[in-house]
Formats: C-alpha cells, sequence, structure tokens
C-alpha cells in the first residue's frame, strides 16, 4: 500500500491526507438558487481553495510526518 505521508491533530492517525473545499454546501445551495451569479464565484472560490482533511475525523488539522509539529504529534500519539 501506499505510505502515509501526514498525521491528523485531532486523532493522532497516519493518514494520506483528502483534498477538501473550503465553504459551506449550504450556502452554496441558497446562493445558486437565489442570486446564480454570487453562487457561480462562490462555487469557483469553493473549488480553488482545498485544504487538506483527515479522511478519518474530517478534522482540518493534518500536517505532513516530516515536520517538527508532524514529529512531534507521531511521538505524542505513539
Amino acid at each position: 500500500m501506499f505510505s502515509k505521508k501526514h498525521i491528523c491533530g485531532g486523532c493522532g492517525e497516519k493518514v494520506n491526507a483528502r483534498k477538501a473545499p473550503k465553504g459551506s454546501l449550504l450556502i452554496l445551495i441558497i446562493l445558486l438558487i437565489l442570486f446564480i451569479i454570487p453562487g457561480l464565484i462562490y462555487l469557483i472560490w469553493m473549488l480553488s481553495n482545498r485544504q487538506d482533511q483527515c479522511p478519518k475525523c474530517k478534522s482540518l488539522d493534518v500536517v505532513p510526518l516530516k515536520s517538527p509539529r508532524g514529529k512531534a504529534l507521531a511521538q505524542q500519539y505513539s
């Protein structure tokens, strides 16, 4: 399998982080229904600003294992 490259600060699991869009799906739906142009702008913003997320607990506190904080978290959770 693939080696784990990130560690989650929320649950302590070593994971391969996934990219999750910023923003709210509810706000996107409301904007698309009520105001089409701002809704499209918000959709483009959401898709262009993605952030790492833990696939297990959905936390956004995911750091690379090789970083100083990642090494400290790995030591703390092991």
